[in-house]
């Protein structure tokens, strides 16, 4: 099989989270966790890293992919239901992937999870709808008005709610439904990392959390290890750490928004348009990372050959920063990373040009699926 739409990317370094491309999660093994990107003159494309164990990334029309790999049949779907997207971003790519997943066609473990994920969504925007508008009343009113779920319950306590609603509005000269629209909106936005004080962990700050803790566990395996593995989990390690920073920093910027209700809500459009900002920058910093963290949790340590393995897979999956997402500071850092990053030699796993597909870790990857959608709770 010949490859003669594929270009080669040497020593590639995006210069922004778009040109990097959001992870696609594959279940067809030397595709798994590659990431696709939407070029104005050429549409479509997928980056493929690593392939026939280089160091390389290879860009592949997306047009022409299942001419070029043998894909499973889930694979075929989630590519079509991509090319329907408006936008290929991490919250797109996730929403289609939850929909084929859901479908079985990933497993029936998969499955479960997906729809799960997809109820824990919901869950997340519900919860922190309902806190926004506790928190909004009883900043707004000086702590003198209170509401709790228990209102929710009957009808004498939902009256009640719109009437606080109407006198907290009144400040901004809203109705209660427009003062009620702009926090459901707020919360539709932050949902995926919630916010202080709020009972649940949600999604993205979670994965903050356990990319931190990766870091942590990879480094004392690495501080054990005295093989050639080392210095590339120390690699690994040093990429968690300077992306779990940069992420708790997004986040606090987010969280201050509903520190100061009032100031949030009296230069409305303005903070809106900064928190979403944030959000979508942060979702494109911490896309990938669910699936590294989960491919470490289900290693060994103690398995001294599993875990090298394990290093070289998250190797060929490590996100690294974009040139212009981050300061001239830490520009250098992610600079010296990435050439560290390329200068490791990636183990491929698949002969890509035979097509010949490890139904093995087709299996172990559909496991991971499920196993990532998993909510780890402190």
């Amino acid at each position: 099989m010949t490859v003669t739409s594929a270009q080669k990317h040497d020593n590639f370094w995006p210069a922004t989270f778009e040109e990097r491309g959001a992870v696609v999660p594959f279940t067809t093994p030397v595709l798994a966790f590659s990431r696709v990107r939407t070029q104005e003159e050429r549409g479509l494309e997928l980056l493929v890293p690593g392939l026939a164990g280089g160091r390389d990334t290879y860009v592949i029309p997306w047009r022409s992919l299942p001419a070029v790999f043998v894909m499973t049949v889930h694979d075929r779907l989630l590519r079509e239901q991509i090319e329907t997207l408006p936008a290929s971003t991490p919250s797109e790519i996730r929403g289609a992937a939850l929909d084929v997943e859901s479908t079985g066609l990933a497993g029936r473990a998969s499955a479960e999870a997906a729809r799960q994920a997809a109820g824990g969504d919901e869950s997340e925007k519900l919860l922190t709808n309902f806190f926004l508008v506790t928190e909004a009343v009883r900043q707004l009113s000086g702590g003198k008005l209170q509401i709790g779920p228990a209102d929710l319950t009957h009808e004498a306590g939902r009256s009640r709610i719109k009437a606080i609603l109407s006198r907290v509005a009144a400040l901004f000269k809203l109705t209660a439904d427009d003062f009620y629209a702009r926090l459901e909106r707020w919360a539709v936005a932050v949902a995926p990392i919630g916010v202080p004080g709020l009972n649940y962990t949600c999604r993205l700050r979670q994965l903050i959390a356990d990319i931190a803790d990766y870091a942590d566990d990879l480094e004392t395996w690495a501080d054990r290890d005295l093989s050639e593995a080392t210095d590339s989990a120390r690699v690994c390690v040093q990429i968690a750490e300077e992306t779990a920073g940069s992420a708790r920093t997004i986040a606090t910027g987010v969280d201050r928004y509903a520190a100061d209700m009032r100031g949030t809500l009296n230069d409305w459009r303005a903070s809106l348009e900064r928190v979403e900002a944030l959000m979508a920058k942060l979702t494109w910093m911490l896309d990938g990372w669910r699936p590294i963290v989960t491919l470490w949790r289900a290693t060994d340590p103690g398995n001294r050959e599993q875990a090298q393995d394990a290093v070289g897979e998250m190797l060929r999956l490590m996100p690294i920063m974009p040139r212009r997402e981050v300061g001239s500071r830490a520009r250098r850092t992610w600079g010296d990373l990435s050439q560290s990053l390329q200068r490791t030699r990636i183990k491929a796993h698949e002969d890509w040009l035979s097509g010949k597909v490890d139904i093995e870790l087709v299996l172990r990857l559909e496991r991971f699926k499920a196993m990532g959608h998993e909510r780890a709770r402190r």
